[in-house]
This record gives structure tokens, C-alpha cells and sequence, in this order.
């Protein structure tokens, strides 16, 4: 959302070629760390509102965090196989932000719990990542790989140049996790309105830092790869992570229920 340095990419969030640190990182903080050129993205709108797949279907069970499969231990989340594709409600275009570069925004009003962006691509373990990194660096072309972490050692590399990698980061999002790949609206979100999402829910990269100008009066002015460590957010998002820090946040504490 700065100047980045160069990096190699597979979609919307892009990583940097040397060497990437093997844990929970978001597609918008590699983009906010490595892009160094701007990449021009069509806002294209892969579904229709209500033409979800298994992943993101409105009446049906989610798989992941939210999914009926999920294990009686607490420590435990199953992770299912992604769609192939991402998928983004057909009420959301890509526009200049005031928060930085470009962002989602809402077209029409989006009811609390809605889902709003679901992640797809290729799951892929920490090596099987580095070989696209490697692969990207000899490329010419140089590809952005997009990619956030889902779970210990296990990474989404999504298809490429999805709009769902414009998503910025807010300290106080209406847009979190409902599953390992998909964001819904945390509350009624108004037409023009800029969809956002809190970082700190899917990187626990320590030497993340990222200056932050989201205008909220929760500001934290800079967010970093420890953020979810802080209790007044594991209080807010409840169960709103990803699936790796969910088991993290688990395991040090017991957070009470989400505040909308």
C-alpha cells in the first residue's frame, strides 16, 4: 500500500521472493510489505449474492471454524478443501480508498452475517510454497503470489489477480472470519461503505509491523504480527480467526463472546 519491494505472487496477496517466514500471514500484509509495482485488477465479481458454494453457502453448514465436523477438542479445527476459485458478493467493487491505494466497497446494503469474500486456490505446505517462491524468482515475468496461512504449515495460494486482495485492513472492520476462506459482515454494512478487515486475525508474523491510518477511534496505529495476542482483541473477534491462531488463542486463553 507503499512503495513495497519486489515480489513474487499467484494472485491478490503478494509475498516477498526472500525467504518467507513459515507462519500465519494475511494476503494484505504481503501486499502492504513486498508489492512494488501496482498491478491492475479488473473488479471482477466471480458470484452472484446467494450463489454460494458448499464453502460459503447461506443455509448450509460452514466448513472450518464454523463447520459440524469440527472436533470436541478445543485445540483441534479441520481444515476442508478450498473451492478452486474466489468468490466475491456481487454487491462489491473495487474503488480508491482513503484508507490506502484501493479497496472493496459495498454497492447496496449487506445484512450482518452475509458472506461477503471467500478465498479459493491450492493448499499448500510450507515447502510446497517455498517451490513457488523459487519458481516465481526465475520467472521474468516476475508473478505476485498471493497466499495467506490457514493453519500450522498449511497455505492458500489463490488464483491470480482476484479483486479479494484489495481488501484493507481496519481496527474496527465490518468484514471477519467465518471459516478458513471466508469473510462475512460483521454488522449491516451500508451502501458506499469500505469493506474492511483486522489484520491481526490471520498473521502472527512477529516482525510484522505496518503503520495504520484507518481512521477508526479504535485505531491502533500500528499493527503488528503480535496483535493477536492482545486480549481486548481475542475479546472482540471471539471466534473470527483463522484456524492457526484460533488454536493459539485456545490454547493461552478463553475468550468471551464476539462483540459486534
Amino acid at each position: 500500500m507503499a512503495a513495497r519491494k519486489r515480489c513474487a505472487a499467484i494472485s491478490g496477496f503478494a509475498i516477498a521472493i526472500t525467504p518467507p517466514v513459515p507462519t500465519l500471514c494475511l494476503l494484505h500484509m504481503f501486499r502492504h510489505e513486498c508489492r512494488s509495482r501496482s498491478v491492475a485488477r479488473t473488479a471482477r465479481r466471480a458470484g452472484r449474492a446467494g450463489e454460494l458454494g458448499p464453502a460459503g453457502s447461506r443455509t448450509g453448514a460452514y466448513h472450518g471454524l464454523h463447520s459440524p465436523h469440527r472436533t470436541k477438542e478445543a485445540h483441534h479445527v479441520l481444515v476442508t478443501a478450498p473451492e478452486p476459485d474466489c468468490w466475491l458478493h456481487l454487491d462489491v467493487e473495487v474503488r480508491i480508498s482513503h484508507i490506502e491505494g484501493r479497496g472493496l466497497f459495498a454497492l447496496a446494503p449487506i445484512p450482518a452475517g452475509t458472506p461477503v469474500s471467500r478465498m479459493g486456490g491450492t493448499l499448500a505446505t510450507g515447502a510446497q510454497l517455498q517451490a513457488a517462491f523459487d519458481a516465481a524468482a526465475l520467472d521474468p515475468a516476475h508473478p505476485y503470489i498471493d497466499t495467506y496461512t490457514v493453519d500450522d504449515d498449511l497455505h492458500l495460494i489463490l488464483p491470480p489477480r482476484r479483486p479479494n486482495g484489495y481488501g484493507n485492513h481496519s481496527c474496527d472492520p465490518n468484514l471477519w472470519w467465518i471459516d478458513a476462506y471466508t469473510q462475512a459482515a460483521r454488522h449491516d454494512i451500508a451502501p458506499g461503505d469500505e469493506l474492511t478487515n483486522d489484520y491481526a486475525t490471520s498473521t502472527a508474523i512477529p516482525e510484522f509491523r505496518m503503520a495504520c491510518a484507518c481512521g477508526s477511534p479504535l485505531c491502533r496505529r500500528t499493527i503488528t504480527g503480535n496483535d493477536w495476542q492482545r486480549p481486548d482483541l481475542q475479546r472482540r473477534y471471539a471466534d473470527h480467526w483463522t484456524p492457526g491462531l484460533l488454536k493459539r488463542i485456545r490454547g493461552s486463553s478463553t475468550p468471551t463472546a464476539a462483540q459486534p
